[in-house]
């Protein structure tokens, strides 16, 4: 009996659970994305609509910026002659959500992860209630998702070693959001890190990396002048140093580390489970595996900067974006884990109930009045399980052996 899945049947799994996580999604109105505090979407369809009618429009420095994608898709919209630009993004979105489970899975493969584990991390990736939930109710923000392709091809050469996986993921990265600046960080460490400890790295590739990174970021803001009205350094500045402006209570601050917890349950119950158990799974904590912790970690640093003034309910959102790097790290460090089959399955079902977020899927509201709380509540418990069935796992694997 083979240890691991081949492409096809992770394939047949991954899209499977995405048609289910589908049909059971909430599809709102424009109008109505407004009331559950989806405003972005307004911004990008003024430049797709400057893009179909030759019309001039102003939108703020931040969605400016991010003018390129939407702009090239309302020329193919325009091209085409296609009146409903919503339909298109879907599709479009759509496409980009199947490219990411695609290349999530060719990682799998090539890192070689038993059969079990790998099921419950792609499940973990597809049932976050953050991560392909609102891309379905929202394709317009679809530079977000371009973004975490982008971070996943930056992931592949990390992996890989193939030059063009890096070059292509940071030009996504570094035209869909200003974040990417963020990774000018991560290169800089790399290079660092190889001058002090005199390795064998090359470090060619992230010098480039950050010449390209500033460069494009340079174009951008001053092409995208024409929306914003000029380059606006008080909206970066808010965006970086918003935590440190103390215009928030504690109460304000305490919603905010909430709403990023709530995000990342499941991760952070697979921390716990590595941390109890550091002295076995250390071996696998390459410097490879290291350096794309890192690069995920590094994601999060500016929505936190930002501060619950600024974000606020964002925080989900603008972390969960690099999701399927951090789920990389523990695909590395927990691909030798056994996990009966009988335990897989329960928490494959109970991932997917935490996927039911008040807001994006309508299921319990057949029930009853479904509210955030209860979201919250539930998803903090349901994990709680899937620590509990990992706990016990791991004991009855220890005495078989």
């Amino acid at each position: 009996m083979l240890n691991n899945y081949n492409l096809k049947d992770t394939y047949i799994f991954s899209f499977t659970i995405y048609l289910i996580l589908y049909f059971t999604n909430q599809h709102y109105s424009l109008e109505d994305m407004i009331l559950i505090g989806f405003t972005d979407q307004l911004k990008y369809l003024k430049i797709v609509d400057a893009a179909t009618n030759s019309i001039n429009i102003e939108v703020s420095e931040q969605q400016g910026y991010r003018f390129l994608i939407p702009y090239i898709i309302g020329k193919i919209s325009n091209l085409l002659k296609i009146q409903n630009n919503f339909i298109l993004f879907s599709i479009i979105m759509i496409l980009l959500n199947a490219l990411i489970i695609h290349t999530f899975n060719k990682i799998i493969l090539y890192i070689n992860v038993k059969k079990n584990i790998s099921l419950i991390i792609i499940s973990a990736l597809i049932f976050n209630a953050y991560m392909f939930r609102p891309a379905i109710i929202n394709p317009i923000l679809i530079n977000d998702w371009l973004f975490t392709y982008g971070l996943l091809l930056i992931t592949s050469y990390i992996i890989k070693k193939k030059d063009g996986y890096f070059y292509f993921g940071l030009v996504l990265c570094a035209i869909t959001r200003q974040t990417s600046q963020v990774l000018n960080l991560v290169f800089v460490l790399v290079i660092l890190y190889n001058l002090i400890f005199k390795k064998k790295i090359k470090v060619d590739i992230y010098f480039f990396g950050i010449i390209i990174n500033i460069s494009i970021f340079i174009c951008l803001s001053v092409i995208s002048s024409i929306f914003t009205g000029g380059f606006n350094k008080e909206m970066y500045i808010d965006h970086i140093f918003g935590i440190f402006y103390f215009n928030y209570d504690l109460l304000d601050l305490l919603i905010f580390i909430l709403h990023f917890l709530n995000a990342y349950f499941f991760e952070i119950i697979l921390l716990f489970f590595l941390l109890t158990n550091f002295e076995f799974y250390k071996k696998f904590m390459k410097f490879e595996v290291i350096l794309i912790a890192i690069l995920g970690l590094s994601i999060w640093i500016q929505p936190f900067l930002a501060g619950p003034s600024v974000d606020y309910g964002n925080i989900s959102r603008l972390t969960i974006l690099s999701l399927p790097v951090i789920l990389i790290v523990f695909l590395f460090i927990f691909k030798e884990l056994e996990v009966k089959s009988s335990y897989t399955i329960i928490i494959i079902l109970l991932l997917a109930m935490t996927s039911l977020h008040h807001h994006y899927t309508y299921f319990l509201n057949f029930f009853f009045d479904y509210k955030n709380f209860h979201f919250v509540i539930i998803n903090l418990v349901l994990n709680f399980i899937i620590l509990t069935i990992l706990i016990k796992n791991n004991c009855e694997l220890k005495v078989v052996k």
